[in-house]
């Protein structure tokens, strides 16, 4: 009885922009195989009566709150992984690219 190949590892999945395993682009690719990527993002908190509030000025909308600042936090680190995930699905299909900004 002849052995099924070992997988390859998640991290060779996308070389040189191309998705390996029979997948022609990352929107045929099922999101799970697709490394995580750890992204940075300012955040501006707001401390009131209540708590506090948060919000992404880099994304519009995106905002959360928390009746801690660590709750906060935690709370729009949710949210911008909502909105993120949302944006994708909105993109589908597209001809989408990264490019690099120094700032």
């Amino acid at each position: 009885m002849e052995k099924s190949p070992t997988p390859e590892p998640i991290e060779r999945m996308a070389v040189a922009g191309k998705i390996e395993a029979g997948h022609s682009s990352v929107d045929e690719a099922p999101k799970y195989l697709l490394p995580e990527v750890a992204m940075k993002y300012r955040i501006a908190l707001h401390k009131s009566e209540e708590g506090y509030s948060v919000s992404v000025p880099g994304l519009p909308g995106c905002w959360s709150q928390g009746a801690t600042e660590l709750e906060a936090v935690e709370n729009i680190r949710d949210a911008i992984r909502e909105y993120l995930s949302v944006v994708d699905e909105q993109l589908r299909g597209e001809d989408v690219r990264e490019i690099e900004v120094a700032v």
